[in-house]
């Protein structure tokens, strides 16, 4: 049943949309050069200020395809696993290990699939912290699984 896998998706896709902004903060706070103590506030109204509204969704465009390949595949297949042990086990849930072993077959191939996009997202969302000469400047995600390879 791809139904399991498409509302995954779309679930992860849609939330994205509110929390890029503050990925996008944590990003930046984790690859400063040079940490300095600040807060979320502060570094969103600096980027606000220095880059515009739109930069805080820089890399974007990475972040619906990271949902889009890990959440799609990582619950559509822990459901789907759910559901085969649960029919062998004559309706009955399975147990808490059989769930964990589920957990970790899907979590892996999530994030083995994801993984790509999940470096973009990265990439692009700490671009505008780098010295203007030194940006990568990426159009798309796209744009940058292209130029990493």
């Amino acid at each position: 049943n791809y139904s399991k896998f498409a509302i995954g998706g779309a679930s992860g896709m849609s939330a994205w949309g509110f929390v890029h902004p503050v990925d996008l903060v944590k990003n930046r706070m984790q690859m400063q050069v040079v940490p300095i103590k600040t807060s979320l506030p502060t570094i969103i109204y600096d980027i606000v200020r220095k880059e515009g509204f739109t930069k805080l969704y820089s890399g974007m465009s990475a972040g619906i395809l990271r949902q889009g390949t890990y959440t799609t595949v990582r619950l559509g297949i822990y459901n789907t696993l759910f559901d085969k042990l649960a029919a062998q086990n004559n309706g009955k849930p399975p147990t808490f290990l059989e769930k964990a072993l589920c957990a970790s077959v899907a979590g892996s191939l999530g994030a083995f699939v994801g993984n790509p996009a999940d470096v973009s997202i990265i990439r692009m969302s700490t671009d505008g912290q780098l010295p203007v000469g030194t940006r990568r400047n990426y159009t798309s995600v796209f744009n940058a699984l292209a130029r990493m390879i």
